[in-house]
């Protein structure tokens, strides 16, 4: 062995032979078994077993959530509605169906529901059945939930054109309220929708039209005078028309009355509709949230009949006085989310209808406080999201600052 003397510079070279790597299958690796940690997992179980115990649940919950809606839209797309259609429309409703729900797209939802209904037409079906007009109610919700009111207004308009065709004098009662009932929800609906789109000329049509023939239908089955033998108006306990789609109609045309300058013409149908209601609940002295908001109409409709009478503003503000003090004790159930709208909403209303009256007949103070309560609820409802009374907190406003000395005024 040699050993470098000191002082001299020694070089040492290693020279290796190269070797040629050995190939070694997996099944001859040592296994180790799992640890604990994900680097030494060698399966699939491993792996999962690695995950924190949180993120496995959480994992395992979305993947049951994912498989439980895929399985429900695959059920739904293949074997839900029960369908009363041939086979050839019902493979497009369920397509509809499935793109307006699971899929969320109204496009191809219409699309598909155009298809279906222009193979049943292909078919033959009977164009005023109750499942073909239903279909043609579904097109037009759809385009309504698409924001497109004028293609929901010809749909809607084309059915109302079919099922006045279809009401001949001489067909048996029960068919003939069938086809009056389902024509009477399209002209409303179909007036609803032109009032919106400013159509106040086809509005009126429709409402004018269902209001005549749901009057004439009860002058055919309520009982008549011995003496003279004129209907007497009654119900007689026929039930062919609901209390609630009854006070619809007055409503929706006195409504249209009211906001086309004619509160003349408006307020007996208001009326018309109160009653109605208070049948629909049983009593006449029962009352609701829509009670309040009937009772606001009316008040309306009286004082715009004469802004100038003094008379016809003291019975307008004694509806209004009747609708803020009815909103004191009407019922509203914690979960009727709909019903508490309304009254808060019909409240809000009645003050403001109490200070308009109050401001008409000259009596300043009364007028100040009830604009204060009534833009003070409007501003609460709007914060909340209801835009419907925008325009009374705006009005209010103005109006408070109009009658007090001091135009700075606290709302909140």
């Amino acid at each position: 062995m040699l050993r470098p003397s000191v002082g001299r510079s020694v070089r040492c070279t290693l020279l290796l032979k190269p070797v040629r790597p050995r190939l070694v299958s997996c099944d001859k690796l040592p296994q180790h078994r799992y640890p604990g940690n994900i680097r030494n997992a060698t399966t699939a179980a491993d792996v999962w077993r690695s995950i924190p115990l949180f993120h496995r649940t959480l994992a395992s919950g979305l993947i049951a959530i994912a498989a439980v809606g895929l399985g429900l839209g695959l059920y739904q797309y293949y074997t839900l509605p029960k369908s009363p259609y041939p086979e050839s429309v019902t493979k497009h409703l369920r397509k509809a169906l499935y793109y307006e729900g699971s899929g969320k797209d109204l496009k191809a939802a219409v699309t598909e529901f155009l298809a279906a209904l222009e193979e049943a037409t292909r078919l033959g079906l009977d164009q005023t059945s109750d499942d073909m007009t239903g279909l043609k109610i579904k097109i037009a919700s759809v385009y309504e939930a698409s924001n497109r009111p004028e293609s929901a207004l010809r749909i809607y308009a084309g059915l109302l054109n079919e099922l006045q065709a279809a009401l001949q004098p001489s067909l048996p009662v029960s068919e003939r309220r069938r086809l009056l009932r389902r024509a009477l929800g399209t002209a409303v609906r179909a007036g609803d929708i032109a009032m919106g789109l400013g159509n106040q000329h086809q509005a009126e049509k429709c409402y004018a039209w269902a209001l005549e023939s749901m009057l004439l239908e009860f002058g055919r089955t309520s009982p008549r005078s011995a003496e003279t033998g004129v209907a007497t108006g009654t119900r007689a306990g026929e039930r062919w028309l609901e209390w609630s789609a009854e006070g619809g109609i007055y409503e929706a045309a006195a409504n249209m009355y009211l906001h086309t300058g004619r509160p003349a013409l408006a307020m007996p149908l208001y009326l018309k509709a109160l009653d109605a209601l208070a049948g629909e609940l049983g009593s006449p002295e029962a009352v609701n949230a829509h009670s309040l908001t009937l009772l606001n109409s009316i008040a309306s409709a009286v004082s715009e009949q004469g802004r100038a009478n003094e008379e016809l503003q003291i019975r307008a503000l004694q509806w209004a006085s009747k609708a803020r003090s009815a909103a004191l004790t009407v019922p509203v159930a914690s979960d009727d989310f709909v019903g508490k709208a309304e009254l808060d909403r019909a409240r809000c209303i009645a003050a403001f209808n109490l200070a308009k009256i109050s401001d008409a007949l000259g009596r300043d103070t009364d007028a100040r406080d009830y604009y204060k309560e009534a833009a003070f609820k409007a501003k609460v409802l709007v914060g909340k999201g209801d835009s419907g009374v925008a325009e009374v907190l705006h009005l209010a406003t103005e109006a408070v600052q109009r009658l007090t000395a001091n135009p700075t005024i606290e709302l909140a």
